[in-house]
């Protein structure tokens, strides 16, 4: 598999969800599920923040992998980008910093990327070390930065 440029999805490609004013943690099962289709719904309906200029790229998400949740990412990549070639990689673990770093820093390497774009600043720096090789930009204020920490 070769997709040389990557991105985030959530708060680079796709507007990020609004923040959740109850912790997952404090919820109890109908709030949960409650939570959740609401959230699927976000996912089909997020407004698009930044339209890479590559016809060909992949999308490595911290989005949990689920039946509902990958079929509304690719509903929504589908009707966002209809004449691109996109790839979608999704976290099958438990969505913490270690597991989404290295579930990244792993698709990165499959995939042979020589760019990604990401806006959480905590994985931009984890990822500058695991994957020297690979070009890490930090999407802010719309705009991606590679600045003076990172060097090829």
């Amino acid at each position: 598999m070769d997709y040389k440029h990557a991105f985030d999805l959530d708060g680079v490609l796709a507007k990020q969800p609004p923040k959740n004013p109850v912790p997952w943690r404090k919820m109890n099962g109908s709030q949960r599920r409650e939570h959740l289709d609401w959230l699927i719904n976000w996912y089909r309906l997020a407004p698009p923040l930044f339209t890479p200029i590559e016809q060909q790229f992949a999308v490595i998400t911290a989005r949990k992998c689920t039946p509902e949740v990958k079929q509304a990412t690719e509903d929504w990549l589908r009707k966002v980008f209809p004449d691109t070639d996109w790839v979608l990689f999704m976290l099958t673990k438990p969505r913490n910093i270690d597991n989404v770093v290295a579930f990244k820093t792993d698709t990165l390497r499959i995939i042979g990327a020589q760019d990604y774009t990401e806006d959480n600043r905590k994985v931009v720096n984890a990822l500058r070390l695991t994957c020297p090789n690979v070009r890490i930009w930090h999407f802010k204020n719309g705009k991606q930065i590679l600045d003076y920490s990172h060097k090829l």
